[in-house]
């Protein structure tokens, strides 16, 4: 191996003049706290942007997904389907709450959870309610399992933190399901360093999601609690930022999807390798949040380990991550899933041989010329050893 060339770490946010004016203005007019106008214009932005009515920006995407499950009020006990590789914080927000885990399998294709399986899990188990996950960038078709919940009033929470400005069959992601969640996390479409946004027509869910953000204050006497609510707040100068970030949302998009298509350029080579991000699945287009790979592991010997790749990309000064962990194999939940001796072999698969390459924002095309070469001269290496 070269020595390092240059230092491309796995994301960078790209923050603009206009961001730090922005929290600079709600500074100089001491708004800090989580009350003011900088909240409030940065959730009616936000329904304005996305379409939809009630917007409550909270603390982190963790945050929006316990509130989502909080306010939906579901019986005690009660079980929600849950793709098997997503990130644990979906998990976290249904076991948390006193629920129990249905996990479904992967498409190994899509690398979100198996439509079909979905369908079928709902036949089969009728849960109280359906986590949707669209991961890594291409959208879960959440519009094939809507019908058949409507019909047997099973709520949809959906989690688009990785897909803030994409849409599925022609509905923006997060705004799909009864109650919906973004991530302003640093590596996602905007950020506002820490935070999250609850999304949602109901005006009854939204008045519980901002109930349950704030401790469950009571509107007639304050300091009485008549339920456990926790500080899942936004400050106003996370929300001055996102008002500010908010506004680059297009030009953002625009560059993931130039970043994927870069990548693309070496996908002849690359192939050889990995399986591939698709671009497209019928009119959902791939907004390349992060630029996956899943190994081909049949080209590399028994022995070979993905985490060494892994290991000699950031010897090279190339930031990657693996892809999630199978929630089944997670020591946390292991008495929560409900149907745990299933085999979920594709979720497995991909948690076992996929990782993502450097897709930040402020990415150039050097970089990923770096990064392919670099990956493609390390394939060379460890290919049959």
């Amino acid at each position: 191996m070269t020595d390092i060339m240059r230092a491309v770490p796995v994301n960078q946010f790209s923050l603009h003049e206009d961001d730090k004016l922005s929290v600079l203005e709600a500074l100089n007019n001491g708004w800090v706290s989580s009350e003011g106008p900088y909240i409030e214009k940065f959730e009616s932005d936000l329904a304005r942007r996305f379409n939809i009515k009630h917007v409550s920006v909270v603390s982190s995407g963790t945050a929006a997904l316990d509130l989502a499950v909080r306010s939906l009020e579901l019986p005690k006990g009660f079980t929600a389907l849950v793709s098997d590789h997503t990130i644990i914080s979906c998990a976290s927000a249904i076991v948390s709450n006193g629920g129990r885990l249905i996990l479904v399998d992967s498409d190994r294709k899509t690398w979100n959870q198996d439509v079909n399986l979905t369908l079928a899990a709902i036949e089969r188990y009728h849960p109280d309610v359906v986590l949707i996950s669209h991961v890594y960038g291409l959208p879960f078709q959440i519009s094939k399992i809507k019908k058949i919940c409507e019909e047997k009033s099973i709520p949809i929470i959906e989690d688009a933190a990785e897909m803030i400005g994409n849409t599925e069959n022609g509905a923006y992601c997060g705004t799909i399901g009864d109650i919906n969640i973004f991530s302003f996390y640093p590596n996602k479409h905007i950020t506002t360093g820490e935070g999250g946004a609850v999304l949602t027509n109901s005006s009854f869910l939204d008045e519980k999601v901002r109930y349950y953000r704030n401790l469950c204050f009571n509107k007639e006497r304050r300091f009485l609690h008549y339920h456990i609510g926790y500080n899942y707040r936004m400050s106003s100068m996370q929300a001055a930022l996102g008002i500010s970030q908010l506004s680059r949302l297009n030009a953002n998009i625009k560059k993931k999807r130039l970043n994927g298509n870069l990548y693309s350029k070496y996908a002849n080579d690359l192939s050889s390798y990995f399986n591939l991000p698709l671009p497209r699945q019928g009119q959902n287009e791939n907004i390349y949040w992060v630029f996956g790979l899943v190994l081909k592991d049949s080209n590399f010997s028994s022995e070979f380990k993905l985490s060494t790749m892994l290991d000699a990309l950031g010897r090279a000064g190339i930031g990657t991550r693996p892809f999630f962990y199978s929630l089944h194999d997670q020591p946390s939940l292991k008495n929560n899933i409900l149907n745990i001796d299933e085999t979920f072999a594709s979720s497995k698969y991909l948690s076992t041989n996929g990782f993502y390459l450097p897709s930040g924002l402020d990415l150039s095309s050097e970089d990923i010329d770096y990064v392919c070469e670099t990956l493609l001269a390390l394939c060379q290496d460890y290919a049959h050893i």
